[in-house]
């Protein structure tokens, strides 16, 4: 059989040079922690030569940080959507306003709900929001529990998607501020305050009774947001500005 020579580390060679005691030790060398070193030298393998110092100064809360479009494609859970646009004031009820990305655009807007925070949203302000994004009855919400997770960052032109005429379908517009344009209303409001319009999409009475004012006829245009309720796709003006013969 060969013999095997296993290489001694240095650690190994001192410990073979004393017996274990101070006395085996070498003059000026002392017995400490199982090896003999000279005075004042630490033992091996024990001196901390590591200079690199951590300054990672991120503070990783688990928030991830999206954009209207990325919780519409999906991106669920506690999020933080950083510059999006405020497109609406408070419904009539206080509960909810709605935003989106910078631009607006298919697939940019969603609904803001409030779990009891006091807040008073305007139309164009920029805006970081944190808070659980969900689908709640098929509709793509943000609600927002804390009024701390609502920071203003400034202002901005709201982008305003128009439409000509209704598209196959209109997922993609959920929460999106669009024009309707050359839009029809085809009936009086029914007992929730809608009436049918010709774009395949109903008129709603969210911010204010539009009925007061305008009833069955043309329009060149009706704005808002989309809202997605009671399995159906629907137009909030937000003020009579909003709705144009």
């Amino acid at each position: 059989m060969r013999a095997i020579i296993v290489p001694l580390s240095l650690g190994a060679l001192a410990t073979l040079a004393c017996s274990g005691n101070t006395q085996d030790c070498d003059d000026g060398e002392v017995y400490q922690d199982g090896q003999c070193v000279k005075e004042g030298e630490e033992p091996f393998g024990d001196a901390d030569t590591d200079t690199d110092t951590d300054t990672d100064s991120d503070s990783d809360t688990g928030t991830a940080s999206l954009t209207g479009r990325d919780v519409q494609m999906g991106e669920l859970g506690t999020v933080t959507l950083e510059g999006v646009v405020v497109v609406s004031g408070l419904t009539a009820d206080g509960t909810s306003f709605w935003v989106q990305d910078e631009g607006g655009g298919e697939w940019s807007g969603l609904r803001v709900y409030l779990d009891g925070v006091e807040t008073s949203p305007v139309p164009g302000q920029v805006v970081d929001l944190t808070g659980l994004a969900q689908e709640y009855y098929d509709e793509t919400e943000l609600l927002v529990a804390d009024a701390a997770d609502i920071e203003v960052r400034g202002s901005t032109a709201l982008g305003v998607t128009p439409l000509s005429r209704a598209p196959s379908d209109w997922e993609s517009y959920e929460g999106v501020l669009v024009e309707l344009l050359d839009v029809e209303i085809l009936s009086d409001p029914d007992g929730y305050g809608e009436s049918v319009t010709s774009h395949n999409l109903t008129i709603d009475d969210a911010f204010f009774p539009y009925y007061d004012g305008f009833g069955p006829g043309l329009y060149d245009s009706i704005t808002g947001p989309i809202a997605y309720t009671y399995e159906a796709f629907k137009v909030e003006p937000r003020s009579a500005s909003d709705i144009s013969e």
